[in-house]
């Protein structure tokens, strides 16, 4: 018995730096509320865990805000939204509709769905009702 013990801590200490630890986004967002921001993109970054989106915000008083816009895995969206690392670039004009940040970081939103600069509305998680992720919506008008 003792033979088999160092052969198995050693597996499970090699396989835990294999395992991927996540966090719920409902612990940093208030998913049950939405907010939209309207902006310019800054920097838009194709990685895990999580793709982001940096884009200057006008507030109501016209100075410049810097807004960080949290997505989901890289490879959810490569895979099977159909995202790609060229899809948004610097000074492409976007609006993101999401969830509002539960901590004081108040320039920051869990990106649900993203206006894209041809007017295309791309969705970034499964429809609740169906568990499927969404196709992306035509411009309305």
């Amino acid at each position: 018995m003792r033979y088999l013990t160092i052969p198995c801590a050693v597996v499970v200490l090699l396989s835990a730096s294999f395992v991927d630890a996540h966090h719920s986004t409902a612990s940093f967002f208030y998913l049950d509320q939405r907010i939209s921001v309207e902006g310019t993109v800054v920097e838009f970054h194709a990685r895990n865990p999580h793709g982001l989106i940096v884009l200057d915000v006008e507030n109501e008083t016209g100075e410049t805000e810097r807004w960080r816009a949290e997505m989901p895995a890289w490879q959810a969206l490569l895979r099977w939204l159909g995202w790609s690392p060229g899809d948004l670039q610097p000074g492409d004009h976007i609006v993101i509709h999401g969830a509002p940040p539960r901590m004081n970081d108040r320039f920051s939103i869990r990106a649900d769905d993203v206006v894209m600069p041809d007017g295309w509305t791309r969705h970034l998680f499964r429809d609740s009702a169906t568990n499927k992720y969404r196709e992306a919506t035509p411009p309305s008008n």
